[in-house]
């Protein structure tokens, strides 16, 4: 009894748009990686940080949308379903974006201080 209740609350909560993975899940802002291939020691040990720091609130975020898809699949749309998935999926392209350019930039700081 309380399932079912709680199952027709949450499909009026869908139906009236208040309930989305991205109402519960913050994406995080990632950082924002230079253009450039002269980048100190310093900068690029903070970078590092930051992309350490991104992917660790990113996979909560990742777990969040998860989570969230998982909480409402019985009354969610195959639009919803496929956006948490969309959610999800850029996460993860995110970060390998992100330590790709990052990789690059390491990269080009060894080659310079051979």
């Amino acid at each position: 009894m309380v399932k079912t209740i709680k199952t027709a609350l949450l499909s009026i909560a869908l139906l009236s748009g208040f309930a989305y993975a991205a109402d519960e899940c913050v994406e995080p802002a990632s950082p924002t990686i230079p253009d450039r291939e002269d980048m100190t020691e310093s900068e690029l040990i903070t970078l590092v940080s930051e992309v350490k720091e991104f992917n660790t609130v990113n996979e909560a975020y990742r777990q969040c949308v998860g989570d969230r898809a998982e909480e409402l699949s019985a009354v969610a749309t195959p639009e919803q379903q496929e956006l948490w998935v969309i959610q999800y999926n850029n996460s993860v392209d995110l970060e390998h974006t992100l330590a790709e350019n990052l990789n690059s930039k390491i990269r080009a700081y060894k080659e310079k201080h051979k």
